[in-house]
């Protein structure tokens, strides 16, 4: 709502943008407890499947989006691929999106 009414915030510096990328995949990494899957190839398995479809599926609307619109495939791309909004924000900022 801040940023609508025209205010910028401070541009971050770059190690601390590292850090807290690195914090919060740490934070989210610990959270998982291989031991308390059941059939952990099924699982691992249909993960990795399920990550490859949605992220075809993004790149596959992000060039369809990018050619209707006058925006960059990187900025549509983010905009369309499949994650936490921190992450996607991290990207976007580091490809200029």
């Amino acid at each position: 709502m801040v940023n609508l009414s025209g205010f910028h915030g401070p541009a971050l510096p770059t190690p601390l943008l590292n850090a807290s990328q690195f914090m919060i995949g740490s934070y989210v990494g610990l959270l998982l407890q291989p031991g308390q899957l059941e059939r952990k190839a099924r699982t691992i398995t249909l993960a990795f499947g399920g990550g490859a479809v949605l992220i075809a599926g993004s790149l596959w609307f992000s060039t369809i989006v990018s050619r209707i619109h006058s925006i960059s495939l990187p900025t549509s791309f983010l905009s369309l691929a499949p994650g936490g909004m921190d992450q996607m924000g991290i990207m976007a900022h580091e490809v200029g999106g």
